[in-house]
């Protein structure tokens, strides 16, 4: 990490920059992880260390955006989706972040964090054909995913708007409880990723380097959310993600 050169810190830079947007409700943040992953320079262990480099920043992250959205949140479906949040942190936190746990190969992570990526492409694509009925399993199964694939690699964000996205929330309310649901789980996921020794000294200290980004990223995604329309960023989001994931598959099976 302290041989980064001037291009890998502006694009780490960027890369916080544009997750902050996410945290400000602009829903862009399935584009940050593959991109991370593409750009890190310790490409032996990239997913593995990009993963635990960005924990601590997205809580900072997530508190921002908490004032930002403070008033504009549903509990219920907070309330809904906790139990099985919960139990997919325990369970991906034992079976894939623990050393004894099982294996998960850098490529491996890679390849995962692609397939979710062009997963939610291709659902932003069909979800208007698509309705969800509503049971009782339902939040249950769609918290399990979201505390199973964020705390394996980040990428819960589409779980979370699959889940919410048929209940038609007004646009701060969506993003106000997207924002808190994640604030909740990625403060959830600091226990076992500190008890595991996920973070080393040299992280912690390049995640302070970056933290005056945060507020600038978190300010422009809520402005964003105020002024834009949705049709123009979403085709963006679709566009970018997609690429970026395709592109993250085919560096890992190369």
């Amino acid at each position: 990490m302290d041989s980064f050169f001037t291009a890998e810190w502006f694009s780490i830079a960027l890369v916080i920059f544009i997750m902050g947007m996410s945290k400000g409700g602009f829903p862009i943040s399935g584009i940050t992880l593959p991109l991370l992953v593409l750009l890190w320079p310790e490409q032996g262990e990239a997913a593995r260390s990009a993963v635990s480099f960005m924990l601590p920043l997205l809580c900072i992250m997530d508190i921002s955006g908490a004032l930002m959205y403070r008033g504009n949140i549903d509990w219920q479906h907070i309330r809904k989706l906790s139990p099985g949040m919960l139990i997919g942190i325990l369970v991906a936190s034992i079976f894939f972040v623990s050393e004894q746990g099982l294996a998960v190969s850098d490529q491996v992570l890679k390849v995962v964090i692609g397939l979710v990526g062009l997963v939610f492409s291709c659902f932003h694509l069909i979800t208007k054909k698509i309705t969800f009925k509503e049971s009782p399993y339902r939040p249950f199964g769609f918290g399990f995913g979201a505390g199973l694939t964020s705390t394996i690699a980040h990428a819960a964000g589409p779980v979370m708007q699959m889940y919410l996205l048929p209940y038609q929330l007004e646009k701060k309310l969506f993003a106000g409880t997207t924002v808190y649901f994640f604030l909740l789980l990625n403060a959830l996921k600091l226990i076992p990723f500190a008890l595991l020794g996920r973070f080393s000294t040299q992280q912690l200290m390049l995640d302070l380097k970056f933290l005056p980004i945060i507020p600038i990223g978190v300010l422009t995604g809520y402005f964003l959310v105020a002024v834009m329309k949705e049709k123009p960023y979403i085709l963006f989001i679709r566009l970018s993600l997609a690429i970026t994931s395709l592109l993250l598959i085919i560096k890992a099976l190369s």
